[in-house]
């Protein structure tokens, strides 16, 4: 299929004639989105530590369950079906005489703002509509790109997001390594250089917000349990952090489940327009790469 051609199935719709495997797909991937994040909106630092090692727990099996077949897998289901989202998009708002820009960037305007209202005034850290909204006002400057490119794109946006993750994970390691130096020095009763010192207040900010320790843990669980200021401003330095300083680190993985969708969208993969033997086919392989690894 051409880069700008929809097929005539997909032309513009009702609100009563949608695309029903899109939508069932949508709302799979949201529930099982749900079930990842369930854990994080009541259970504290280290929760996991009491069951994750031990079979006889029910829990136990609950959790690799849910690992096994959920992590990872629905939300790059919802990052695919978003990315499709673009064409259903434009195929059903090209005929109302408006401009599809305009509409679509306004969209994504506002999913922005409901992505800062869910993570500063809802408070739910985990919020990725802002993040979406980043991510769809790229991705839709590839929405006219041929599927076999976006697919050879796919790569070099991993690529970024290897490297973008390499940088910030030798980061976290260097502050490491520089904190415990200054330990070191400070238990030999050596006097801190100034790098020494801040190093130690690097390093502790590191810790509070992305490794606690066990005190932390104690310290975080009292504030979630406390009242809505407390949970604030124990929260929104970290939503800040995470929509401005690491956004250039998350967008990568998001933006390439995003092209996949467009890309399996002109395919008509997503539509179910393929043969059951071609699904089969792409079943067998997927599951046969993929839970081996998952299991490792």
């Amino acid at each position: 299929m051409e880069a700008n051609q929809l097929s005539p199935s997909l032309a513009p719709v009702s609100e009563g004639n949608r695309l029903n495997v899109i939508d069932a797909l949508r709302g799979v991937a949201l529930l099982g989105i749900l079930l990842m994040n369930i854990p994080g909106f009541s259970m504290p630092n280290y929760s996991y530590e009491v069951f994750k090692n031990d079979p006889g727990s029910v829990n136990f099996w609950v959790y690799a369950v849910i690992s096994i077949l959920f992590e990872g897998k629905m939300r790059a289901m919802f990052g695919m079906v978003f990315g499709a989202g673009v064409l259903l998009f434009i195929a059903n708002k090209g005929t109302l005489g408006k401009s599809v820009h305009s509409l679509f960037y306004r969209r994504m305007f506002w999913l922005i703002i409901f992505g800062l209202i869910h993570a500063h005034l809802i408070l739910w850290i985990g919020d990725i509509l802002y993040l979406y909204g980043v991510c769809g006002m790229i991705l839709y400057l590839f929405r006219n790109v041929a599927p076999k490119y976006l697919i050879l794109g796919i790569p070099l946006v991993a690529i970024m997001d290897f490297v973008g993750g390499t940088i910030f994970y030798k980061d976290i390691r260097q502050k490491r390594l520089d904190y415990t130096d200054a330990i070191k020095a400070q238990s030999a009763q050596q006097t801190l250089t100034d790098a020494q010192t801040k190093a130690l207040t690097v390093w502790r900010e590191v810790e509070q917000t992305m490794i606690p320790n066990r005190e932390d843990a104690k310290e975080n669980t009292k504030k979630m349990k406390s009242d809505y200021a407390t949970v604030a401003s124990y929260l929104r330095p970290m939503a800040f952090e995470g929509q401005t300083k690491y956004l250039l680190y998350s967008l990568w993985d998001s933006l390439a489940l995003m092209l996949l969708g467009l890309a399996l969208f002109k395919w008509g993969f997503i539509t179910g327009s393929w043969t059951n033997a071609q699904y089969w086919k792409v079943l067998k392989l997927g599951y046969g790469i993929g839970l081996p690894l998952v299991f490792i």
